[in-house]
C-alpha cells in the first residue's frame, strides 16, 4: 500500500522518528483519512507531536491543503487509469500535475460543488471522442474568457469600472454635527479639536433614476422580490439626531415631489412625481423616527390616539375626539410637556407638504395584533363558543391535537 503520504506529513514535521511506527501498525495513506485521535495516541505517545500530526490530519481532511505535486501526478494517473479502462482509448498524454496542484492548494476550503466540478472535468477528458485539437481549442476558449475579467483584477480597477459605465451610484458624505474632543500630545498638551460628525448618503432621485433606465428593470420588478438595506443602525443616534439624518431625506422627497424624475422609456420622455406614502416599522422604530416617547408605560403610550394608558386599557371602540390630528399635535408640541401629550420633538417629516405624523397609520401588525390583540380576541371567541355549547374544550383539544402541522413544527402545549 502506498505510503507517501504518511512519509510526506511526518517528513515535514520534522517527526522522522515514527515512520517505522506508523509502517509496523499498517497505518498508510488510505487507513490515514479514518484514523482518530484514539488511535493516534495509541502510536504517537507524546502530546505535543500527536497535536502536530492531529493538526495536519484535519487540514488533510477538510481540504486546507491538498499535498504535494507527486500526490497531484498519482491523481490524475489514477483517473486517467480508470477511465481508461472503463472507456477505452484517451487522449490525455500529458497533464501539467504542478499546476493543478497548486491551484487546489490556494484554496482553503474546497467546497463540494469544486471537487464535483474537477470530477466531471476530467472525466470528460478521458471519456470523449473528440479528437485532441479540438479539445485543446475548446479548452483555449475557457482561458480566453476568464482572461476578460483580468481588467477587474483589484478593487480599484472593479469601482472604476463601475463608476465610469454609471453601474452604480455614489453615495455623498453629509456633515450632520460637529464634536469637541480634547486628545494630548507631548508637544503641545491637552488640547481642543473639532471633528465633524458625518453620514455616508446615497442619493435617492439617482438611484431611482439609474434603476428605471437600466434595461430589464421593469421585468425584474414584477418577479416580486425584496431589496433590503441597513440605512441607519441605532448606535448612530447617540451622536447625532433622528432630524438630522432625516434632514437629507426630506430635501430629496420634497424635489422628487416638486419636479419628479424625467427619463426616456422606449423613445418617450415620462415624468414621475414621487410622494412618500406612509412609513412602516416595530412601535420602537416608528416612536423613534416620529419624535414620540419611547417608553410604552407612558400615561400616553398612542401614536394614533391621546388615550391615557388606564384608557387604553378599557376601551373597545374608537372614540374619534380623542384621535390625534394637526391641530392638537401642533398644541401639544408648544406644550413642550412629553409626559402629558406623548410628544418628545416634531418630526422633520412634518416639512412635507403631503404627509404629516398623524397621518401615519402603519400599526406593527406583530407587537399590537399577532402579539397585541388578536390572542385575546381569540380566547375571548373560543369561551363564548363553549358557552354557547357550539363547541367543547375537549373537541377543541382533540382538534389541536389531531392536526398536521408539518415536519419542521411540534406540538407544544397546546392545553392551557
Amino acid at each position: 500500500m502506498e505510503r507517501s503520504e504518511v512519509n510526506r506529513i511526518l517528513q515535514n514535521l520534522g517527526l522522522e522518528q515514527y515512520i517505522d511506527t506508523f509502517k509496523e501498525n499498517q497505518i498508510n495513506d488510505v487507513s490515514l483519512e479514518s484514523i482518530g485521535k484514539e488511535d493516534l495516541a495509541e502510536v504517537v505517545p507524546a502530546v505535543g507531536h500527536r497535536a502536530m500530526i492531529w493538526s495536519e490530519l484535519s487540514k488533510l481532511k477538510t481540504g486546507s491543503v491538498y499535498v504535494t505535486p507527486s500526490t497531484g501526478v498519482m491523481f490524475v494517473r489514477d483517473v486517467v487509469e480508470h477511465e481508461s479502462n472503463n472507456y477505452g482509448e484517451t487522449f490525455i498524454d500529458k497533464t501539467e500535475s504542478d499546476s493543478f496542484s497548486e491551484e487546489l492548494a490556494n484554496v482553503k476550503v474546497v467546497m463540494n460543488t469544486t471537487v464535483e466540478k474537477i470530477v466531471n472535468f476530467i472525466t470528460s477528458l478521458v471519456k470523449t471522442d473528440t479528437p485532441k485539437e479540438e479539445m485543446l481549442l475548446e479548452i483555449q476558449k475557457l482561458k480566453d474568457m476568464s482572461s476578460m475579467l483580468d481588467k477587474f483584477d483589484t478593487r480599484y480597477k472593479l469601482d472604476k469600472f463601475l463608476i465610469e459605465n454609471q453601474f452604480i451610484v455614489m453615495p455623498k458624505e453629509i456633515v450632520l454635527d460637529t464634536d469637541i474632543s480634547f486628545p494630548t500630545t507631548l508637544l503641545t498638551g491637552q488640547m481642543q479639536k473639532y471633528k465633524a460628525i458625518t453620514m455616508q448618503y446615497v442619493p435617492m432621485k439617482n438611484t431611482i433614476l439609474q434603476l428605471l433606465s437600466s434595461p430589464g428593470f421593469f421585468q425584474i420588478l414584477e418577479m416580486n422580490k425584496s431589496y433590503n438595506s441597513e440605512v441607519l443602525k441605532t448606535v448612530d443616534l447617540k451622536t447625532s439626531s433622528v432630524n438630522s439624518v432625516l434632514n437629507q431625506v426630506v430635501k430629496e422627497l420634497k424635489d422628487l415631489w416638486s419636479n419628479g424624475i424625467t427619463f426616456n422609456y422606449n423613445g418617450h420622455d415620462l415624468n414621475f412625481k414621487i410622494a412618500l406614502a406612509q412609513v412602516s416599522g416595530d412601535n420602537l422604530g416608528l416612536h423613534t423616527l416620529l419624535g414620540l416617547l419611547k417608553v410604552f408605560t407612558a400615561n400616553y403610550p398612542c401614536r394614533r390616539c391621546k388615550l391615557h394608558k388606564n384608557e387604553c386599557r378599557k376601551a373597545t371602540t374608537e372614540c374619534r375626539e380623542k384621535l390625534r390630528n394637526l391641530d392638537n399635535y401642533e398644541e401639544d408640541v408648544a406644550a413642550e410637556d412629553f409626559p402629558l401629550t406623548g410628544i418628545n420633538f416634531e418630526s422633520i417629516l412634518n416639512e412635507l407638504p403631503y404627509l404629516h405624523v398623524t397621518q401615519i397609520y402603519v400599526f406593527d401588525i406583530m407587537h399590537d395584533i399577532l402579539e397585541g390583540v388578536a390572542p385575546d380576541l381569540l380566547l375571548n371567541t373560543i369561551n363564548y363558543f363553549i358557552k354557547k355549547k357550539i363547541l367543547t374544550l375537549d373537541k377543541l383539544n382533540h382538534r389541536l391535537e389531531s392536526f398536521d402541522y408539518g415536519r419542521a413544527t411540534r406540538l407544544q402545549n397546546h392545553r392551557k
